[in-house]
């Protein structure tokens, strides 16, 4: 048969085709029957180089010019610095400052303390006592753990923010303003992060009334 000049291949029959390799066949999903083996490729074949080399869990010697000190030596680094005596053991301290050095120790303990994962953020409501904001600042590579604290005069609302020491502090300080009504001076996107924009108060104040009506989420 030929069509504007070009052979055109002749019609399969309705039974035609029809095998799994074939149009209008039906697609099953098969494994190779190998599949399950190990991978047994040359070294070569394989793209990567063949098997990892023994030293591959070597821990990265870290930022020029960023020590990590031991646990002993960050306790007397805190106490020689800022007064305060860190509580803890086992590579956990924690430290309670005052709120205009909250910035401060965050910075130090980035750049001297070499606590460069910034893990978490949160706030306590202690009621007629204020409230407390808390962050937790890891040293990977010494296991080392700073929990720091500071409490907020009884109905004050403003803290610092650390988005200028850990961008990862952003969306974390938002959500603190979410729940708690934590303003962070100095955030650069303040808003809220799980509640609609138009929801009033903080779920997780003490005096939030639990039952309030928040319409048209009710």
């Amino acid at each position: 048969m030929r069509q504007l000049g070009r052979a055109v291949p002749p019609r399969l029959s309705r039974r035609q085709g029809r095998g799994p390799g074939g149009p209008g066949g039906r697609l099953r999903p098969r494994l190779p029957a190998d599949a399950r083996l190990a991978d047994v490729r040359a070294a070569a074949a394989a793209g990567a180089g063949g098997a990892l080399p023994p030293d591959w869990r070597t821990p990265h010697p870290g930022r020029a010019g960023v020590t990590a000190p031991s646990v002993a030596a960050a306790t007397s680094q805190i106490q020689e610095r800022f007064g305060v005596s860190p509580a803890g053991e086992r590579g956990e301290l924690s430290v309670s400052l005052p709120l205009e050095r909250w910035q401060e120790f965050a910075r130090f303990a980035k750049e001297t303390l070499g606590c460069r994962y910034f893990n978490w953020l949160t706030a306590v409501d202690w009621k007629e006592q204020g409230l407390d904001v808390l962050a937790r600042l890891d040293n990977l590579e010494v296991q080392l753990a700073v929990t720091m604290r500071t409490r907020l005069l009884p109905g004050a609302t403003r803290c610092p923010t650390l988005t200028g020491v850990f961008r990862g502090a952003g969306w974390m300080e938002r959500e603190c303003y979410d729940m708690f009504g934590v303003v962070f001076e100095g955030h650069p996107d303040l808003r809220r992060i799980l509640l609609d924009q138009d929801w009033e108060g903080h779920p997780l104040r003490k005096d939030y009334a639990v039952d309030t009506p928040q319409a048209p989420y009710r």
